[in-house]
């Protein structure tokens, strides 16, 4: 399985980390490459579950994405624009909050071929976390709020927690 990000440490970009707070970044990622530590999980049980009937093969496991082929080259451009296409109700509710959408995306990882093969459903995505910061609860799962953050190290650099060169 390739999982996507899912850890809840901030962001390793210091660019990324000045642009916006890390629920918000986290938020824009399950767009296009993040998911949640319980899909991770459920992830892996349905791939054992279902490894006797498929033997090898190669699975992308993130939060489902809800863009096309044809959204890339908006993405990169005006991601705001392509979002507000599936998720009306996003530019108003990042605004309430001061959040803001990234100025570009330049991938998209895709689970299609993990939620058929391996009959996984993720219920964590860009969907429930716009419903959450609505609501003003935690976003994503139980289980990701017990796991909490672990940190990789216990090392400080100049920029964080990440030794950048």
């Amino acid at each position: 399985l390739r999982v996507s990000r899912f850890f809840p440490e901030d962001d390793d970009s210091p660019a990324v980390r000045a642009f916006c707070s890390s629920d918000n970044a986290k938020t824009n990622e399950l767009l296009y490459r993040r998911g949640d530590i319980h899909d991770m999980a459920t992830a892996h049980l349905a791939a054992i579950e279902a490894a006797p009937g498929l033997g090898f093969d190669r699975f992308v496991i993130t939060a489902t994405s809800p863009f096309e082929r044809g959204d890339l080259s908006a993405l990169a451009r005006d991601p705001a624009q392509v979002v507000g296409q599936y998720f009306p109700t996003f530019a108003e509710v990042y605004e309430r909050h001061g959040w803001k959408m990234f100025e570009s995306i330049g991938r998209v990882y895709r689970n299609d071929r993990a939620r058929d093969l391996l009959a996984w459903e993720p219920a964590f995505g860009f969907a429930e976390a716009l419903l959450a910061i609505e609501a003003g609860v935690p976003l994503g799962s139980a289980l990701g709020r017990e796991v909490g953050i672990k940190g990789y190290h216990g090392d400080k650099f100049k920029d964080g927690l990440y030794p950048i060169l």
